[in-house]
């Protein structure tokens, strides 16, 4: 939608699985967002991903939106040192605060 692309539903799960997929058995099998490079190679390493599969999966996640609240805590009460700077300053225009409820485009 964000590309201008067509918006259909896909239904959750695999036509090959045995059960139908929901919300909370989906989110159980995937990595917090906020997990470390580790955790997320530990994790889906054990769904017989490995580092280039993990790659190419986090690559597609940089087109899209992401809400304030999910990297605030990256900005405030202090900046995240291994974060580049003029980064952080573009995100903190948008993020006023940590609580800002606002999105922002992944690739300012």
């Amino acid at each position: 939608m964000q590309l201008g692309g067509p918006d259909y539903t896909v239904p959750l799960g695999r036509r090959d699985g045995l059960t139908f997929a929901t919300r909370k058995v989906t989110i159980a099998n995937l990595p917090s967002q906020i997990s470390n490079t580790g955790t997320i190679l530990a994790s889906l390493a054990t769904k017989n991903l490995d580092a280039t599969d993990v790659v190419a999966l986090s690559g597609g996640h940089t087109i899209g939106l992401s809400s304030c609240s999910s990297f605030g805590n990256r900005l405030y009460p202090t900046q995240d040192p291994i974060m580049d700077k003029t980064f952080a300053k573009n995100l903190k225009a948008i993020c006023l605060t940590n609580y800002t409820i606002a999105t922002t485009v992944l690739d300012i």
